[in-house]
């Protein structure tokens, strides 16, 4: 867990947007990307992502898809109190847990003793994984469990497939 000692006043890069309810699909897509980003919506049409040059290269990105679709979009860099910091890092810290948690379900089923282990479904969850931690902007707590379940159900698929 984000302790207040892990996460002093930070900054912080804003998005803040504003879209036409039609056509849907521009705002679908928008959407999408900001959740495979991680950010973590703190008001309508608000969201915020750890300020590095990677996350504001996406967000303004983003930006230009909303204005390209003809809506209004500003990024922002701004600078939060230990208190507002810590809770937005441990909100996006909890979602990417729950992520990994429900990951760590799906790797438990697929490695049981009778389950057929296919390769593409070790590559499909190490996809998924990867993705995970792209956006894991604060070490959720299970990631190296995942991580450590992988390799184990990776090399016995290897053992399984050397068998054969």
């Amino acid at each position: 867990m984000v302790t207040q000692a892990d996460h002093r006043p930070a900054r912080w890069a804003l998005l803040s947007y504003r879209m036409p309810r039609e056509p849907s699909t521009p705002r679908i897509a928008v959407w999408r990307k900001l959740k495979r980003l991680g950010a973590e919506h703190i008001g309508d049409g608000l969201v915020a992502l750890p300020d590095d040059p990677r996350n504001r290269e996406h967000l303004e990105w983003i930006a230009a898809d909303v204005m390209a679709a003809d809506g209004e979009a500003a990024v922002w860099a701004a600078t939060t109190d230990t208190a507002t910091s810590t809770a937005l890092a441990e909100r996006m810290q909890a979602a990417r847990e729950l992520e990994y948690q429900q990951l760590l379900e799906e790797i438990a089923t697929v490695a049981e003793p009778d389950a057929d282990i296919e390769t593409r479904t070790l590559r499909r969850l190490r996809r998924a994984f990867r993705a995970i931690e792209r956006r894991d902007h604060f070490r959720a707590p299970s990631r190296d469990r995942v991580r450590l379940a992988l390799d184990e159900l990776g090399t016995e698929t290897g053992r399984l497939a050397a068998s054969t």
